[in-house]
């Protein structure tokens, strides 16, 4: 892997947003913005930029809260072959 990240001065720290997803029965019922909302809410307070590993089932959540892919990771997956997450980077929105 090969991720460089470029941090604008006004960013503090990067928040490493890790393991979220929804129960298949509370999916496509806004569960996953909601939670997504609360997590980029905290982020901004901080101008912290938002860091995650997302999967193809994730890719028009992450995109539509801003996210921009910056590189892919791929792994072996015992019994399904390689499987690969896109790295994505969300700036801080809010005042400077």
């Amino acid at each position: 892997m090969n991720l460089e990240i470029q941090m604008d001065a006004d960013v503090e720290v990067l928040k490493d947003l890790e393991q979220l997803g929804t129960l298949p029965e509370y999916q496509g019922k806004g569960c996953g913005s909601r939670l997504m909302k609360w997590a980029l809410d905290q982020a901004d307070a901080e101008r912290a930029e938002a860091y995650l590993e997302a999967s193809a089932e994730g890719m028009s959540l992450y995109r539509k809260f801003g996210f921009r892919e910056v590189d892919a990771v791929k792994s072996m997956v015992a019994g399904s072959g390689e499987y690969e997450n896109l790295c994505m980077i969300r700036e801080p929105k809010g005042k400077v």
